[in-house]
């Protein structure tokens, strides 16, 4: 009886370890697949920097940013 209740913990323990470890498993892989077009992105950009509208944008943004900036100066 002993041993009959030692062998049903071990069964125990070892499904409790393969279900965390296959919960681990397909945690990552959620992660994994979340992440993948972000990757590609990242990816493409490494490979083909921002077009020239982009630096155009940003140099209005930062420009309208400095006279706001010196409007409040003012003020």
């Amino acid at each position: 009886s002993r041993a009959a209740s030692h062998g049903a913990d071990r069964a125990m323990t070892l499904s409790v370890v393969m279900a965390l470890l296959a919960t681990a498993l397909a945690g990552s892989a959620a992660v994994w697949l979340a992440t993948r077009s972000q990757r590609q992105l990242l990816r493409q950009h490494s490979l083909h920097p921002p077009a020239p509208q982009v630096h155009a944008a940003r140099q209005r943004l930062d420009d309208g940013s400095a006279r706001l900036d010196e409007v409040e100066r003012i003020e």
